[in-house]
């Protein structure tokens, strides 16, 4: 199967486990074929490519999980992103020995951007690849379907309560512990400021309950904000915050921290003094451990 995957969502894991049964079935090995990059950085000066839900690397473990023991990450150039349809399939089969590819409900391949399986079917056919599809995977309660730009609006929106539900696991990001202003500490309740890429799509601004894992530890309940300060350093650029309830971490710079967010608790908003700010902070922490008590790790498919 082809594609970027990005997000991997309950759609994707479907997709995975029947090619795992279909390998079986036919007995072939399953390979999950993407790439390095999203495929629209290749096209252009590359800005229509979204920022991406998850990293790359990453990809690898999670397809593993789902039975498919093999992941080939292609590099994406504009020569890949002119091939044709039938012309993609005949490098997959002559460089790879593809002998079958299960493609998903909407998938598109090529530069045709043909909609039509019976397409594929025949240009597969021509390629000496059998061409089948997935079924469509929809929730049994929302009727919503699992797609990696519906995830991204929700990020947008701040929704990660339906994030989980539509991707299966809570939205992560990740990056060093940096200096900041310490007016947690001044206030009583310290946190680590976490530097996120400029690609790193960042959840609305607001206050959360998460979990943060530092160095590859245990993740611990958390409560994040994503926001400018408007209380106390009013104008400032987005930076988030991240605040363990009842425990000082320590100067832990430079250290790699991941933050999972799994509900959002309100809007960020100024206060009128450090006094309403810091009853704002220990109302959010009690809310947070509320919330996180009531949620244990990923969301079951």
């Amino acid at each position: 199967t082809v594609g970027t995957f990005d997000g991997f969502h309950r759609g994707h894991r479907d997709l995975m486990q029947r090619l795992a049964a279909e390998a079986l079935h036919r007995d072939l090995r399953p390979l999950a074929v993407t790439f390095d990059r999203h495929p629209l950085a290749a096209v252009g000066d590359g800005s229509r490519a979204p920022a991406l839900l998850s990293p790359r690397f990453a990809l690898k473990e999670m397809i593993g999980r789902c039975g498919v023991g093999e992941t080939l990450f292609l590099h994406f150039t504009p020569r890949m992103a002119a091939m044709t349809a039938e012309d993609f399939m005949r490098m997959l089969r002559r460089d790879y020995d593809i002998r079958a590819l299960l493609m998903g409900f909407n998938n598109t391949l090529g530069s045709e951007r043909s909609t039509s399986p019976e397409f594929y079917v025949e240009a597969g056919r021509r390629a000496g690849v059998d061409v089948i599809f997935a079924p469509q995977l929809v929730d049994s309660e929302t009727g919503v379907t699992p797609a990696s730009t519906l995830l991204r609006r929700l990020v947008t929106e701040g929704d990660m309560d339906a994030f989980s539900r539509y991707a299966g696991h809570p939205y992560e990001i990740s990056g060093p512990v940096v200096h900041g202003l310490r007016n947690g500490h001044r206030l009583g309740f310290p946190t680590l400021n976490i530097a996120v890429g400029k690609s790193t799509l960042l959840p609305a601004p607001g206050v959360y309950a998460a979990r943060v894992a530092i160095d590859g530890g245990n993740p611990l309940p958390a409560v994040v904000n994503v926001g400018s300060n408007p209380t106390v350093a009013p104008g400032r650029p987005l930076t988030v915050e991240v605040h363990v309830p009842g425990r000082d971490l320590g100067e832990r710079y430079g250290s790699e921290a991941i933050v999972a967010f799994v509900s959002r608790i309100r809007d960020e908003r100024r206060f009128d003094s450090f006094a309403e700010l810091s009853d704002a902070i220990a109302a959010d922490s009690a809310t947070a451990l509320r919330i996180l008590a009531d949620t244990h790790g990923d969301t079951a498919d």
